[in-house]
């Protein structure tokens, strides 16, 4: 019974009075069992463990679904059973929680292995889920294909069992895919399975106000915003926070937090700083209210934001101490890994010492985002990196080290060759723009003039006859 109690507490999202219930259950069965290991005492670990997992207190979650695992294997043995494959999937959904992705992929395999023993070819939503929750550790750490693999096993099984019919699973991982495909910067295909699982979850959920449906909105949203399609982006962010406030009546939530995130995006890409800014701060004020000083990469992102607002608004010192901000976060977070978004960090930094002419510091940090994109990337011809090599060379090219600047253009354009082809493509213009400057420069005006016609040639094949201001 103080089990049953405990469940209920639990499902209400009662946490204290769940876990009172569930130690005066396990003060009972340990009186009863003493140190053997019994499946009752494991349950109840793993119960309590829950509990604190979702109070978001890691440590103590860790401790108990270890001692549910360590009983579960000592009653089955190195048998593939369900339970032990239970326990390895929450653990590697507190790893998952903490960001430590390589440790969670470890149990999610684990527990993968031992589903797969038990249920053999059979669709399983066991199995589903699991699939589902490496493709959103992958997902996670920017390994986009791995995660697309994962997403679309787990959508195969989950559309077996339930057909055509409008399942919560399958909206999901509808939104992971298009989640995916937005990373991708496939727009068309993002909206089109972000679409399919609003359908999904207006066709549950009807006119009430539930955050799947506020989700959903989100989602497209931030594709609207990539598309630079402003009004139809700040149209969902604001179905989807109204729906959120009505289901969060304290304001401290996750979802919440992301809404302002987004919605202060759209006003920062229309310039309109000081409503970004004000967003901004409503998003970080939840997220430390619900992280407090932990090193959340969701904060990161919000000091980062702010800091975009500051350089815009030429305040570099405050926009430097935010996105310092961001970087010790991200660093904190992903450690020695080769991550975009410390790339990212540093890229931006390097932006703003180049605004304030402190061109060894805006080199140091471009290098540093150079490497580590370097690292992710190989030797793929990667917009990201010829963006960089292009960042460089402005730098080369103000301080007229104009051989450093044009080696870093060659590479910037070979890499943006290598992506679009013979397409006519805005990036490769600005680049032999940029070069024909340098010749400029240098006096080298016949130079100059083959790369200006190679731009010009590629903005008429653009614009046409319009009249751009870039011909």
């Amino acid at each position: 019974l103080y089990s049953n109690m405990g469940n209920t507490h639990y499902s209400q999202g009662g946490y204290s009075k769940a876990l009172e219930f569930y130690n005066k259950a396990l003060a009972i069965r340990q009186a009863i069992h003493g140190d053997s290991n019994s499946p009752d005492i494991g349950t109840l670990n793993n119960n309590v463990g829950n509990v604190y997992k979702a109070q978001r207190d890691y440590s103590k979650a860790l401790e108990y679904h270890n001692k549910a695992l360590a009983i579960r294997r000592s009653i089955h043995g190195d048998s593939n059973h369900p339970d032990i494959a239970s326990s390895y999937n929450i653990l590697g959904a507190i790893y998952k929680e903490q960001e430590q992705y390589s440790k969670a992929l470890e149990c999610y395999n684990k527990s993968l292995v031992i589903q797969l023993a038990v249920h053999g070819d059979r669709k399983d939503p066991a199995i589903s889920s699991l699939y589902s929750n490496i493709g959103n550790t992958h997902y996670s750490q920017g390994g986009y294909s791995k995660a697309l693999e994962f997403y679309n096993k787990a959508l195969v099984i989950r559309q077996a069992i339930h057909g055509g019919s409008n399942n919560p699973h399958i909206a999901t991982l509808n939104n992971n895919v298009g989640n995916v495909y937005k990373a991708q910067k496939d727009y068309s295909k993002a909206l089109e399975y972000h679409n399919k699982a609003l359908a999904i979850r207006r066709s549950i959920h009807g006119d009430s106000n539930h955050s799947d449906i506020a989700s959903s909105y989100n989602a497209l949203g931030s594709i609207y915003n990539a598309q630079e399609q402003y009004s139809k982006a700040l149209e969902c962010y604001n179905k989807s926070l109204v729906i959120q406030l009505a289901v969060h009546k304290n304001g401290n939530d996750t979802d919440i937090a992301l809404s302002y995130g987004n919605m202060g995006n759209i006003h920062y890409s229309q310039g309109e700083n000081s409503k970004a800014l004000e967003c901004y701060n409503k998003s970080l004020a939840i997220r430390l209210a619900i992280y407090g000083d932990a090193n959340n990469s969701s904060i990161g992102t919000s000091y980062n934001n702010m800091g975009n607002v500051y350089k815009a608004q030429k305040d570099y010192s405050k926009a430097l101490e935010y996105h310092n901000k961001a970087l010790a976060i991200r660093r904190s977070v992903h450690g020695d890994s080769n991550h975009p978004e410390i790339a990212s960090s540093y890229n931006i930094l390097g932006s703003i010492y180049n605004e304030q002419k402190q061109y060894s510091q805006a080199l140091e940090c471009y290098s540093k985002c150079l490497a580590i994109r370097l690292a992710v990337h190989g030797n793929s011809n990667d917009p990201a990196i010829a963006s960089t090599y292009s960042d460089m060379a402005m730098v080369y090219k103000a301080q007229e080290e104009y051989s450093k600047a044009l080696e870093c253009y060659n590479k910037s354009l070979a890499s943006r060759q290598a992506v679009h082809g013979n397409s006519n493509d805005p990036a490769i213009a600005s680049t032999y723009g940029n070069m024909g400057n340098i010749y400029y420069s240098q006096n080298k005006h016949s130079k100059a003039l083959e790369c200006y016609n190679e731009s010009l040639a590629i903005r008429l094949a653009i614009y046409g006859d319009t009249n751009n201001s870039s011909i």
